[in-house]
Order: structure tokens, then C-alpha cells, then sequence
């Protein structure tokens, strides 16, 4: 993730409850919060122990952390992707490839999966290069 982005994402969730809840002992940074999230998210086999051994922390602290930011990203995605007005609402063109009664759609392709699922695996190919 480019810095950039990893930053906006810090600034947006850094005053969420979740990644401070106040009272009692200080929560650890959000940026800190969100690096050991996203490492353990981004990882092809996420061993916790291994993980809370590279971040010098608690396995405790990698599960809570981990919580932490996709808690605070759902909240922010919810006040960001709401439904549409009816008169804004289109049917999506996806009825076709079994997505009916949709309202719009988002491609996801410039996601990059270090491996592919078993099946089907060139529906996942990141064609955004």
C-alpha cells in the first residue's frame, strides 16, 4: 500500500471508538493499529504468534488491533456506500451473470490476490496494471 494511501486510511480512522475507546491505559497509535492489521490481513498464512513476535506485542494485542481497524473501516464504509435515492437507482447490467435486482456494481480487479482460488481462477486475475 502506497504511503499515501496508508495515511488517508490512518486520518480516517483515528478517531473512531474503536481505535481509542478511551478511559484506562492508552490505546496504541492508529497508524500502529492499522500496520499490524493490514500485516496480518495482507499475510498468506497470518500465524498470530509470528506476527506479535515481528511487531514486538502480545498475540492479544495482534487480535485486538486486528479488530480494531476492520471494525473502524466497516464504520467508516457505512457512512460513505449508502443505497441510492430511487430516483438515482439504476438497474445494475449485471442481471445477466446472475447479480439480478442489484443497483449498481464496483470492480474489484485492481485487487491483487497473491494466489487465486482452485476454481475459476482467471475470474480473478488483476487486469488493473
Amino acid at each position: 500500500m502506497p504511503v499515501a494511501q496508508f495515511e488517508a486510511l490512518v486520518e480516517l480512522i483515528e478517531h473512531d471508538p474503536a481505535i481509542n475507546p478511551g478511559g484506562g491505559r492508552p490505546a496504541a497509535p492508529a497508524w500502529f493499529q492499522l500496520a499490524v492489521g493490514l500485516f496480518r490481513l495482507g499475510r498468506k498464512k497470518p500465524i498470530v504468534v509470528d506476527i506479535a513476535r515481528t511487531f514486538e506485542i502480545s498475540v492479544g494485542s495482534v487480535e485486538n488491533y486486528t479488530e480494531n481497524i476492520v471494525c473502524a473501516i466497516i464504520w467508516c464504509l457505512s457512512q460513505e456506500m449508502v443505497w441510492p435515492q430511487p430516483q438515482d437507482q439504476t438497474l445494475s447490467t449485471c442481471a445477466g451473470l446472475g447479480f439480478a435486482d442489484t443497483v449498481g456494481h464496483m470492480d474489484g480487479t485492481h485487487i491483487t490476490l497473491e494466489h487465486a482460488p482452485s476454481q475459476n481462477q482467471r475470474d480473478y486475475y488483476n487486469r488493473k496494471k
